[in-house]
């Protein structure tokens, strides 16, 4: 499992805030171009959104879906990933002082998948998440 953590001087409702705008997750996740086709329920539990990935000519169009959604301290994901197993992502926003401590989660959904893709695969799903945190870190500050 790649587990990744970040300070946000922001509080929680603010960071859920911006979870709760599904077309921001093109600005903060990696490689998400494009979101579409969003149910006017996000984020509540079972609503969705469609996503274009990668690169032109190497697209990979498809959802991610709410699991639980406990607002303003957890929001847990499903990521449809093309042919691939899905994903699972547990979002969790801790309130510290004035600010929040986001704790991601990441793994397949699938016991195999995860067993398949072996540290390697966590760690570079790690490296990624690394990434889309300062990224969600800079879009919340820049909201303050």
């Amino acid at each position: 499992m790649a587990r990744n953590e970040i300070s946000i001087d922001a509080p929680p409702e603010r960071v859920f805030e911006v979870l709760s705008e599904p077309t921001t997750f093109a600005d903060w996740v990696p490689g998400t171009r494009q979101i579409t086709d969003i149910d006017d329920a996000w984020p509540a539990e079972g609503a969705s959104f469609r996503y274009v990935a990668g690169l032109p000519g190497l697209e990979i169009r498809d959802r991610t879906f709410v699991r639980r959604s406990l607002p303003p301290e957890l929001l847990e994901l499903k990521i449809q990933v093309g042919p691939l197993a899905p994903a699972r992502a547990l979002i969790e926003l801790t309130g510290q002082g004035t600010g929040t401590r986001v704790t991601m989660l990441e793994e397949p959904a699938h016991p195999l998948m995860r067993l398949a893709i072996g540290p390697l695969g966590h760690a570079l799903i790690r490296i990624r998440n690394i990434e889309a945190l300062r990224r969600l870190k800079r879009l919340v500050e820049a909201r303050a």
